[in-house]
């Protein structure tokens, strides 16, 4: 006898199928309700790194969001930010 646990069971019943439903196209993202905000932020100051962006964002939006959330963001909308030589003078003073 195989114990199935209950949504799993559920899902054979309604579907027919064992997989897991797909999250594919959902976001889960707090930061997707402020995505023209960010977008166009960058736009207007590209040279703002990802911790002046994370504390506009709270000071702003009253948003927290961690720097990885905010880089998987911008990672997603094909927006990189790249290293200056500035931040490494930074870390050497």
């Amino acid at each position: 006898m195989v114990l199935i646990p209950g949504s799993t069971s559920k899902r054979w019943r309604e579907t027919g199928s064992f997989e897991a439903k797909s999250n594919k196209g959902q976001s889960r993202s707090p930061l997707k309700k402020h995505e023209q905000w960010l977008l166009g932020l960058v736009r207007q100051e590209p040279d703002l790194t990802l911790e002046e962006i994370q504390r506009r964002l709270l000071e702003e939006h009253q948003q927290k969001a961690g720097l990885g959330s905010v880089w998987r963001f911008f990672d997603r909308h094909g927006i990189s930010f790249k290293k200056t030589i500035s931040d490494s003078v930074r870390l050497w003073a």
